[in-house]
């Protein structure tokens, strides 16, 4: 009896350490007590809230392939919390759909503007550019999808993700793979803890090209 009073006493220590922080502290001392405790009833659901998950939580990629599969390393599992797409950069402003499509300069007058917070002009100065292309909707939806097919596949898995307001949230079934679990305005459970996800976002004055939606 004095044994699984011991036994007793050490489970319930353990299980404040966890609640308040402090489970990644592993005392060797406990290992046998805490088997010995196992097998009397009521534990087993104590043993599965104290299970140890590593996550990694990640957002605004924004095209960023290479530091995304490297995202999850040491991690049981990512959240990725969306904008995977780059659209227009405003570190690099060779880089971007916008600037493949129209050059650095373009791209460098239009970050400008937007910044000093010119936004109909900014607009009209994008609306002039736009108009040379022709098809502007089939322009964008393949240079996303070329953007897209690289990150997901180097999506680590398993991931769990939902949008930004800089993504497409109708390709991404084209392109989800297994392991890659897309969700929005749903929860999931994630080694016992239960997660939320609401993926878009606001409308702003910047009125990106590829919409909110």
């Amino acid at each position: 009896m004095v044994g699984l009073a011991v036994s007793v006493v050490l489970m319930i220590a353990f299980v404040l350490l966890a609640e308040i922080g402090g489970a990644h502290l592993l005392l060797t001392g406990l290992l046998l007590p805490l088997t010995l405790a196992r097998r009397f009833v009521g534990f087993g659901s104590v043993f599965r809230r104290l299970r140890l998950m590593r996550v990694h939580v990640v957002s605004d990629v924004h095209g960023r392939s290479d530091a995304l599969a490297r995202a999850g390393d040491g991690a049981d599992a990512l959240i990725c919390l969306g904008d995977l797409i780059l659209f227009l950069d405003y570190d690099d402003n060779a880089g971007g759909i916008f600037a493949e499509l129209f050059g650095a300069d373009a791209a460098t007058r239009l970050i400008e503007l937007r910044t000093e917070r010119h936004f109909d002009e900014a607009r009209e100065f994008s609306r002039g550019l736009w108009e040379e292309v022709g098809d502007r909707r089939t322009v964008i939806e393949n240079a996303v999808r070329g953007q897209y097919s690289e990150l997901f596949a180097a999506m680590p898995t398993p991931a769990y993700i939902t949008y930004g307001n800089v993504d497409v949230p109708t390709m991404w079934p084209d392109y989800a793979r297994d392991g890659v679990q897309v969700l929005d305005g749903q929860t999931t459970e994630i080694g016992g803890r239960v997660f939320g996800f609401v993926g878009g976002g606001l409308q702003t004055p910047m009125q990106h090209a590829v919409r909110d939606q």
